[in-house]
């Protein structure tokens, strides 16, 4: 929920945890994803306000931590918000700076899912 303002993410998960669907609320708040509504109550549930506020600076990771995650990722057969909430790396911006990171771990996961 990078691009949603505070009030529409606490929106959100106040909708959710009143029983209403993921799909209903993203229609409602104009949220482009059900998942992206699913990710944020993740978030909240696993870090709380600091889960869903956005970090002015992007982590730095060591090579080992990276492949450490990559290989987490390919062994558990996890989606990247899901081994990013493991690692509690979810403040962390794939769609920019880490591009390249994320052409790693998308090739790893084509390999894996070629040899399924």
């Amino acid at each position: 929920m990078v691009k949603y303002n505070i009030e529409t993410k606490i929106e959100a998960i106040r909708l959710y945890k009143s029983g209403i669907g993921s799909t209903t609320i993203a229609r409602k708040l104009r949220i482009s994803e059900e998942s992206t509504v699913l990710n944020g109550v993740r978030l909240w549930e696993k870090h709380g306000l600091s889960g869903i506020v956005r970090s002015k600076t992007l982590p730095s990771y060591f090579s080992s931590f990276k492949m450490k995650v990559i290989t987490w990722l390919v062994k558990h057969r996890t989606s990247y918000s899901e081994t990013a909430a493991h690692f509690d790396a979810h403040k962390r911006n794939y769609d920019s700076q880490y591009d390249s990171d994320l052409s790693i771990i998308k090739d790893i996961k084509s390999i894996r899912d070629e040899d399924s």
